[in-house]
């Protein structure tokens, strides 16, 4: 299906379904970032717990994609690739696989800080919004502070 009759006639739930998976990851991240010592946000706030849970959305999407048919890649230059990620489903798919990868990466840095005894609410808002920006804060926050060192 062309993206501008996608575009056209679901552009109410496009909007839906971005914003719902924006903050389909926030309680996680606001579990780490505001009750770090709370046993339940220490269960859930695994890489292989919420991350996992959020794959089966991204899986949906991929899947929903594939029913409306997507447009087929010309070649392998920028201009292509970017048009294909210009369809609603694929630009969609993207954006759900780039949350569950920050919250993979943010649960990662979150379980290495409870072993190392680092309260990291910086660190993890850093990985949250900006990804690995997050992770290289932190690993300087781990270095230059000697944590972990024998």
């Amino acid at each position: 299906m062309p993206a501008w009759l996608i575009e056209t006639f679901a552009s109410v739930m496009l909007t839906r379904v971005f914003w719902f998976v924006t903050l389909m990851t926030s309680p996680v991240w606001i579990g780490m970032i505001f009750l770090p010592n709370k046993s339940f946000v220490r269960s859930v706030c695994k890489p292989l717990g919420a991350p996992l849970a959020f794959v089966f959305v991204w899986a949906y999407l991929c899947y929903k994609a594939w029913i409306l048919g997507l447009p087929t890649p010309t070649g392998t230059s920028f201009s292509e690739s970017r048009d294909l990620a210009a369809h609603p489903m694929v630009f969609l798919a993207g954006w759900c696989q780039l949350q569950v990868l920050q919250v993979f990466l943010g649960t990662w840095v979150y379980q290495d800080s409870l072993r190392r005894k680092l309260f990291v609410p910086a660190e993890l808002l850093a990985c949250w919004i900006f990804g690995p920006l997050g992770l290289l804060i932190y690993g300087l926050r781990v270095v230059f502070s000697g944590i972990g060192r024998k």
